[in-house]
């Protein structure tokens, strides 16, 4: 999902990027940049929720966490106007 999301923030900059003149977009533009925009933080979080499953799933693996363990941890996405913050306890 997160790679999808990828492709389609480069395709919407690419089109951005068409009707721009050395770095320069007309103000018609300006919400198709702030949705290639929105796109892309999207991508970079599925990316790092990912990464974090990753990173979860070997820490169980290495130290042998039991399912009741592994059932004990909790994850929480926030979404904030300055972004997003994902919080786990375990």
């Amino acid at each position: 999902m997160a790679t999808v999301t990828g492709i389609l923030t480069l395709q919407r900059a690419d089109e951005i990027k068409a009707s721009c003149t050395e770095n320069v977009c007309p103000p018609d533009q300006e919400a198709q940049a702030d949705d290639a925009k929105l796109l892309g933080n999207v991508s970079t979080a599925m990316f790092a929720i990912g990464g974090a499953g990753v990173a979860l799933g070997a820490v169980f693996l290495i130290l042998g966490a039991t399912e009741d363990e592994q059932a004990r941890v909790k994850w929480r996405i926030e979404a904030r106007p300055t972004g997003m913050l994902l919080r786990g306890t375990f």
